[in-house]
């Protein structure tokens, strides 16, 4: 992939995102990406909780808490598994078991940035985070918003 190509990606988010909650941001990650280079480092991280919120968009816990329920919404790789256990498509289902596999692995020093427990517990420092891995993780995440459901 190239930088061009991930633009693009992050145009697919930007038509397909909730408008309220997610646009402001992306926006501005995708001028940062344009714009500096080696946004990774700083960008690798907000991807990753974007990636999650589209997983948990394509669930039935999907929304903000509102203050009187209990925060015992599922996260990483059990959110990944109620989306797969959620859905009746088998391209959706293929597509988060890839997204699964690929992104909520347990912590490993060799994928670098490849990996969401790497980056968002500090496993891993951002030295290690590649511009290949980020732009796969943005081309990975637009490939759901069809599935999406902002």
């Amino acid at each position: 992939m190239n930088k061009n190509e991930t633009l693009h990606d992050f145009d697919i988010l930007l038509a397909d995102t909730h408008v309220g909650n997610w646009s402001k941001s992306l926006r501005i990650a995708k001028s940062v990406y344009k714009n500096i280079e080696d946004a990774q480092y700083i960008l690798m991280p907000f991807m990753y909780t974007y990636l999650e919120e589209s997983v948990r968009s394509m669930t039935t816990e999907y929304g903000a808490l509102n203050g009187s329920e209990k925060s015992s919404k599922r996260i990483g790789g059990g959110l990944v598994d109620l989306a797969i256990s959620e859905s009746d498509d088998s391209e959706q289902q293929k597509l988060l078991r890839s997204i699964k596999q690929q992104y909520f692995r347990r912590f490993d020093g060799l994928m670098g940035g490849g990996n969401r427990n790497n980056v968002d517990h500090g496993v891993v420092p951002a030295n290690d985070w590649s511009n290949e891995e980020f732009q796969k993780l943005v081309h990975d995440v637009a490939a759901l918003t069809p599935y999406t459901d902002f």
